[in-house]
């Protein structure tokens, strides 16, 4: 492997295209069958933050389901809100557990990655997700707060009247009704 042989240098990233074959020798160190070698990738994707993003675009578009559920492992844990188009395309991967784990990774970034997710909807052409999928992004404790949520998903049905954002905001209509029965049934319950 070659995170085995090579000394590696921060610049790395700047020095080889994404589309390079030194760019396919260190994406495919996220399939390796070592955990240590896989590791050791994904905390150099880390450590070069955003010079990484290429490499982890195109291993989010490779065959392997494994190469790419660690390039979301990798995204999920950035800090950057750069990676949110990353996240936000890999919502769409027909492996259920990605889509999960991308879904995990833009609730890291709270609002940020629920306008992300909103407006990704909303653009053409539309990204699709299962409702499951976007009713667990919408359903967090931290979203309570409608004056965050509301302006996004009516600004995503006023500039994009179609279908799917017709249908994105029943579904945030039904989840802001349960938060307020929640709400409700639990101040009069603690009466």
């Amino acid at each position: 492997m070659i995170l085995q042989t090579q000394h590696w240098e921060q610049d790395y990233f700047t020095k080889y295209d994404s589309s390079s074959v030194e760019a396919l020798m260190l994406i495919n160190g996220l399939n390796d069958p070592s955990p240590q070698v896989r590791e050791t990738t994904g905390r150099y994707f880390m450590d070069a933050g955003d010079l990484s993003l290429p490499y982890l675009e195109r291993a989010l578009t490779l065959a392997s389901s494994a190469i790419r559920w660690e390039a979301v492992k990798i995204l999920s844990n950035f800090k950057s809100h750069s990676a949110l188009p990353l996240l936000v395309s890999a919502l769409a991967d027909k492996v259920g557990g990605i889509s999960w784990l991308a879904a995990e990774g833009l609730l890291n970034f709270q609002e940020a990655g629920i306008a992300a997710v909103l407006t990704r909807l909303g653009a053409t052409p539309p990204l699709e997700i299962s409702q499951q999928l976007l009713i667990h992004i919408l359903n967090q404790p931290h979203l309570q707060a409608f004056d965050v949520l509301e302006p996004l998903v009516r600004r995503l049905t006023t500039e994009h009247v179609d279908l799917r954002c017709l249908e994105v905001d029943q579904i945030y209509q039904r989840y802001k009704a349960s938060l307020r029965r929640n709400h409700k049934n639990y101040t009069h319950g603690a009466r």
